[in-house]
């Protein structure tokens, strides 16, 4: 930056230098988190849209990174100015080390809860029996259908739903007396979210809900990963069926079965660990006539040229875009815009230098100097200091 003695990046660099680090990085912290939060209520609404799921796990990782980075290595955006002043107040230093006191304490104790939750959650999915021989084998059907490489252990137990937590499913108790069809599409979905690791993504979004306990946003942030990332969950486990109709005739008889059950509320707090349940039925595809009158009936409406128009350019739009480089554009946005404006320090800037020529005549630089040209004593010269050698010539005629 230039020198700018009295423009507002002056004055924001002599505020922020009244700080201490620690305080910096609690207010880029909150300053990230409010941008990202505002940044993720602007993206499509669509359940379980990559671009939601792709944002929302880079803003968790942004949100625990850049705060330590920008602490580890102690960036600063200097802003030079001609007077080097500070505002002398020790106001905001005190103010600083108390909240990064109650923050410790907050974070310490959420950090705690958690840890005890987890313990609980695993503790409650492990604890059923094991499963069949039958709905074993199903397990293993589907485990290679889906290519799973990962260590998951299925057991059955007095649960109303199927859930997981750290490699251990617990489905209910009346799966074992359940058709095969329906069987199979309980352990296909947690099969499936196992292979996304969705119960560790939200697993890590509820650490750093703990970190940033203060900001009530972030919890938010968080609900909204747990209930968009079982969705691609769901839709692995409806491709890997390789059977629309009979994959569509299952869930509508599970949806009957589980209505006699006590359904797991989304996003319910208690002493466990669990994702939300999902909707398969959204993962049932219409039939070809549907759709042609779908699109016949969307014809018929949008009779006018500017309303054609824009329909092609949104579904343009939806092809060409790519999802993983919308949602890290933003997150790196953010993160720039933010660290600059929490790391700037004043610096005295450098003085001006000012170039002075040389008053060198051209006659001295060019011109021959006779003082080098003078006449020497060939007898200065010999190394020996004697007379210099005779020539044959003059010697002889001697």
């Amino acid at each position: 930056m230039g020198c700018v003695d009295t423009s507002i990046f002056a004055l924001l660099a002599m505020a922020l230098d009244t700080l201490p680090y620690s305080g910096r990085v609690m207010m880029l912290a909150a300053l990230l988190a409010a941008a990202l939060c505002l940044l993720g209520r602007r993206l499509d609404a669509t359940p379980g849209s990559t671009v939601n799921v792709l944002f929302r796990k880079g803003a968790l990782l942004a949100l625990l990174i850049v705060p330590f980075v920008v602490y580890g290595i102690g960036i600063q955006m200097p802003v030079y100015v001609d007077e080097f002043v500070y505002f002398d107040t020790p106001v905001p230093a005190l103010v600083a080390s108390i909240l990064g006191a109650v923050w410790l304490a907050g974070a310490l104790l959420g950090l705690t809860l958690l840890l005890r939750r987890t313990i609980a959650s695993r503790r409650a999915a492990s604890a059923g029996l094991a499963l069949d021989e039958k709905l074993d084998r199903r397990v293993s059907h589907w485990r290679a259908r889906l290519s799973y490489q990962g260590r998951v252990h299925f057991h059955s137990g007095g649960s109303t739903v199927a859930w997981q937590a750290m490699g251990h499913v617990l489905v209910p108790s009346a799966v074992l007396n359940w058709p095969v069809g329906l069987a199979d599409v309980v352990i296909l979905q947690q099969l499936a979210q196992a292979q996304h690791r969705a119960w560790g993504w939200v697993l890590f979004g509820r650490m750093v809900q703990a970190l940033y306990w203060p900001i009530p946003w972030i919890r938010g942030l968080v609900d909204d990963l747990a209930a968009h990332i079982v969705v691609p969950s769901a839709r692995l486990a409806a491709s890997a069926y390789r059977d629309p109709e009979g994959w569509g005739r299952d869930v509508r008889n599970l949806d009957k079965r589980g209505s006699t059950l006590d359904a797991l509320p989304v996003l319910r707090e208690d002493h466990l660990l669990r994702l939300p349940e999902a909707d398969l039925t959204t993962t049932i595809k219409p039939p070809r006539s549907a759709i042609g009158s779908e699109e016949a009936a969307q014809q018929v409406c949008e009779g006018s040229f500017s309303s054609k128009w824009r329909a092609t350019k949104a579904r343009r739009a939806s092809r060409h875009r790519d999802p993983y480089e919308q949602a890290y554009w933003l997150i790196a946005a953010a993160c720039i815009v933010v660290g600059i404006a929490t790391t700037l320090t004043i610096v005295q800037a450098p003085p001006e230098f000012e170039p002075q020529f040389l008053q060198l005549r051209w006659q001295d630089q060019m011109g021959r100097r006779p003082e080098r040209y003078e006449i020497q004593d060939p007898r200065e010269s010999h190394p020996r200091g004697g007379e210099p050698p005779r020539e044959a010539g003059n010697a002889g005629g001697r």
